[in-house]
């Protein structure tokens, strides 16, 4: 497994886009299949390392809130009136247990944005994070200062989006704007 860089050194990609496998693809080198299989190769060890902290967090919480809706009397009405498991979990369980997720989820971003950062890093990726660690070294006040600025509406973003999302997609909010009418 490659530990740094987005090729292999044999291959020089002229960056159009800024994504590995979009810059490979639309390349019109004689060895363009090398070069994607080249780009899937060096994104392995960086995807590992940035989705199972959050995957096994997400995992952790649709548990426990699955736990939680298996416990409840229609779910528990369902299984005596023989339904499957699957069409259960299907139809009553997971319809109900992705609504406390999906605040958590926006959550999760900001730790998915610093262990970017920190890939970038390690695996010698160019990216924001890479460009913001850099200015910090460098004392780039300036540069430091819109990074941060950048990072922190992203994350207020994505935070207002998901609970916007999450507010959208409990029932318990359908409810009570039946309730207000």
């Amino acid at each position: 497994m490659p530990v740094s860089g987005r090729f292999d050194l044999l291959y020089e990609v002229k960056p159009i886009t800024g994504f590995a496998l979009i810059d490979a693809w639309l390349s019109d080198s004689p060895w363009r299949d090398e070069m994607i299989m080249s780009a899937i190769r060096h994104m392995i060890l960086p995807v590992i390392t940035l989705s199972v902290a959050p995957t096994t967090e997400v995992i952790r919480l649709m548990r426990i809130s699955t736990i939680e809706v298996y416990d409840q009397n229609y779910v528990k009405a369902a299984a005596t009136r023989g339904l499957s498991r699957f069409t259960i979990l299907r139809r009553h369980v997971l319809h109900n247990a992705l609504p406390p997720v999906i605040p958590r989820l926006g959550l999760q971003f900001s730790t998915m944005l610093t262990l970017a950062m920190i890939t970038e890093m390690v695996f010698s990726w160019p990216g924001l994070g890479r460009w913001l660690i850099n200015a910090i070294r460098q004392q780039d006040y300036a540069a430091i200062s819109a990074g941060v600025m950048v990072c922190g509406s992203l994350v207020i973003i994505v935070n207002v989006i998901s609970d916007i999302l999450g507010a959208m997609a409990n029932p318990l909010k359908h409810k009570e704007w039946y309730a207000l009418r």
